[in-house]
């Protein structure tokens, strides 16, 4: 499964460890301090060659929307414009690119310091599964 590889590719490059602070498709409300991805549908698949652009949405929580929006921040800076690479389980991308840069969600501003602040960026990939 896409999402599957996507979050063992993640996993590799240490964003988090899966099923301790790097979710897939679920957000529990602990720990505090996590990162949950999302597949999201995308383009359809291209007509001339067998390559797929899903479109990828990860959501960073942490204490504070400063500490959720730097998380954000490495995630983008770490798959943006990123070119041919595996992703694992048959998955190749050919392109990453950001289609959403961080930001902060709903309530989380940067003066707020509750816990459970939120932040989130995007991605189109162009995949193909070998």
């Amino acid at each position: 499964m896409l999402l599957t590889a996507i979050g063992e590719w993640l996993q590799e490059q240490e964003v988090g460890t899966l099923g301790a602070d790097l979710f897939l498709h679920e957000r529990p409300s602990r720990p505090v301090a996590l990162t949950t991805v999302y597949l999201e549908g995308g383009y359809a698949p291209d007509v001339y060659r067998p390559v797929e652009h899903p479109e990828v949405r990860c959501q960073m929580r942490a204490d504070t929307a400063q500490e959720a929006l730097e998380r954000a921040e490495s995630l983008y800076a770490l798959l943006h414009r990123r070119e041919n690479f595996p992703l694992g389980d048959g998955w190749w991308c050919y392109l990453a690119l950001g289609r959403q840069v961080p930001a902060l969600v709903g309530a989380s501003r940067p003066e707020q310091a509750g816990p459970g602040a939120l932040a989130e960026c995007a991605f189109t990939l162009s995949v193909r599964r070998a």
